[in-house]
């Protein structure tokens, strides 16, 4: 449904992997449908007590 969604709707592109390590996606989106999220809370620790990388969020949105 991504894969078909993304190209036809927003003109973009999506290819995905079904890697033995998990699902890896690579999405391409035009910039007019992507905006920067909310801020998001204190970054989440991980069991061995490092902090997760921050990574900037952002928002597609479907409409043209």
């Amino acid at each position: 449904m991504i894969e078909r969604s993304i190209p036809f709707e927003l003109g973009g592109t999506a290819e995905l992997r079904f890697a033995l390590t998990g699902t890896e996606a690579t999405f391409s989106v035009p910039a007019r449908f992507v905006s920067t999220a909310p801020k998001r809370p204190a970054p989440v620790q991980t069991p061995g007590g490092a902090a997760m990388p921050e990574v900037p969020p952002a928002r597609l949105s479907g409409r043209a």
